[in-house]
């Protein structure tokens, strides 16, 4: 193909294709196009964005994120910085780099999006409210709790005016409580992540969101006393995420070893140890055995051992802890936090 006409027309059925979710066809013809047109058509911005919105959904973040960059800068040189379409480019690269594992640019490309959108689209856009959300709920993953507070109150606000779905809302409510739990207020986190669960009510418990939302839930009411609930609320994560991804899983491993943790606290250290091991079983295969978690496990091992008169537990207690502070530093939070059980 040579005529930049027909690469148009190619661009055009890759759309179509797209919009129908044929992502591999799609993304066919979205190379036959880009293969057709000169490096500094019009077009080309859009169909790298495009591609890049493929392969996200493909589960190849990084091959979106430089389709998405790319399309970034053609869209910048095309239609300005301040133009929406540039924000809705810099939103799909913020969730590319979510995918990928790196919050810090997420959070960069989100912040960037967001006064384009708000200047431009208004408060109750639903870009814009995607966009508030997406901010509030990694400023808080960042320790920025009165910022991230502030986005959240901007997504319940359309709440009012039905702009807001039901999942956003429901992450909002959820993204809230996370809040007030690092500020101590149990209670009322607790009915946040409660109010979140109703609002995500059609989701299965399989979702990714009402996991996390569980797993919130969960801890709160550990940390509140209240194990029996918590038990109960770790166990029905546990369910949706071996029905959803299996026991090879970093977030079955997390639940039972957050179940481990209520069982130690109730008394019950053989429970306990148990789901240590489960726990360590797992990261030790899906992570590795230099993995921070898988590392931690061991020291929760430790503890419970220790509990139970097995005197080789403070010698796994040790061990990790060296372990930990070889891996990340004398000085890091969690290291402290876990050199502090050894007294």
């Amino acid at each position: 193909m040579d005529l930049p006409t027909t690469a148009i027309v190619v661009h055009a059925v890759g759309q179509e294709l797209f919009s129908l979710g044929k992502l591999p066809a799609a993304l066919t013809h979205y190379r036959e196009a880009i293969a057709g047109l000169p490096s500094s058509h019009p077009h080309i911005p859009s169909v790298m964005t495009a591609m890049g919105q493929i392969l996200l959904a493909q589960g190849d973040p990084q091959g979106a994120i430089q389709h998405l960059r790319a399309g970034l800068r053609g869209k910048r040189d095309a239609v300005s910085r301040s133009h929406p379409f540039t924000a809705f480019t810099l939103m799909d690269l913020g969730a590319a780099y979510l995918a990928a594992e790196q919050p810090a640019e997420a959070l960069e490309a989100y912040s960037k999006a967001m006064p384009v959108l708000d200047r431009r689209l208004g408060d109750l856009n639903p870009r814009t409210i995607a966009c508030h959300l997406a901010l509030g709920r990694l400023l808080v993953s960042n320790g920025q709790l009165k910022e991230a507070g502030e986005h959240i109150d901007k997504v319940l606000a359309s709440e009012m005016y039905g702009m807001g779905n039901a999942a956003q809302i429901g992450l909002a409510y959820a993204t809230l409580g996370q809040i007030v739990y690092h500020s101590g207020d149990l209670d009322k986190a607790i009915g946040h992540f409660q109010q979140a669960l109703e609002e995500l009510s059609e989701l299965p418990d399989t979702d990714p969101d009402v996991l996390s939302v569980l797993h919130d839930l969960g801890r709160a009411y550990h940390r509140k006393g209240e194990t029996d609930r918590a038990l109960e609320t770790f166990a029905r994560s546990l369910e949706g995420y071996r029905a959803s991804v299996g026991d090879e899983h970093p977030g079955t491993a997390t639940t039972l070893n957050a179940m481990g943790q209520v069982y130690y606290a109730q008394g019950k250290y053989q429970e306990a140890l148990t789901h240590y091991h489960k726990a360590i079983e797992i990261r030790q295969r899906v992570l590795g055995a230099t993995h921070p978690q898988t590392i931690t496990s061991r020291f929760n091992c430790g503890t419970a051992m220790r509990k139970l008169g097995d005197p080789f537990g403070v010698e796994e207690m040790e061990a990790a802890v060296e372990s930990l502070e070889e891996l990340l530093g004398h000085d890091h939070p969690h290291v402290k936090a876990t050199r502090s059980w050894l007294r």
